[in-house]
């Protein structure tokens, strides 16, 4: 579950036209949740009118990899960032501004899986016996994230 409020991103995709109804095509860019992570997905659109203003739907699918690695500050442990699967629909609309320029918006659903590892030292202290114990322990955060996306795009064709 996250509490990171608004998740910016920046994405970008290269696709191609594959009749007046379809198009496909892969894409990157750049998510900033409590690390960054890199995107790489495939996306397939379906265009319901072959009109200057048509409604679409998006399916978008891939894996993500971190940019970086963070830290859990309330136990002092370096968590080492691993990457995850994700994907999504979106409804929205295409408006043609010229013959080569179109706007997109759309509203829809995403999804993010994150794994971060670390390994700590905990200690253990003892009255009864006046000892001091010392443990190794694994530690191992999953993140899946689930929220709402609300797109602004251009297309240029």
């Amino acid at each position: 579950q996250s509490a990171e409020g608004t998740i910016p991103d920046l994405l970008g995709v290269v696709g191609y036209q594959i009749n007046k109804h379809f198009s496909a095509g892969v894409g990157t860019g750049v998510e900033a949740f409590h690390i960054s992570m890199l995107p790489l997905f495939g996306d397939v659109r379906y265009y319901f009118l072959n009109d200057r203003f048509t409604p679409f739907i998006n399916l978008k699918a891939g894996y993500a990899f971190p940019l970086e690695n963070s830290k859990d500050v309330n136990r002092n442990v370096a968590l080492k960032s691993h990457g995850g699967m994700m994907g999504g629909v979106e409804f929205g609309y295409l408006k043609s501004l010229s013959n080569s320029t179109k706007f997109t918006f759309s509203l829809g659903y995403r999804y993010q899986h994150m794994e971060q590892t670390g390994t700590m030292t905990q200690y253990n202290y003892n009255s009864v016996d006046q000892t001091n114990n010392t443990y190794i322990v694994d530690r191992k955060i999953l993140s899946d994230f689930h929220r709402i996306v609300i797109t602004i795009g251009f297309r240029f064709w």
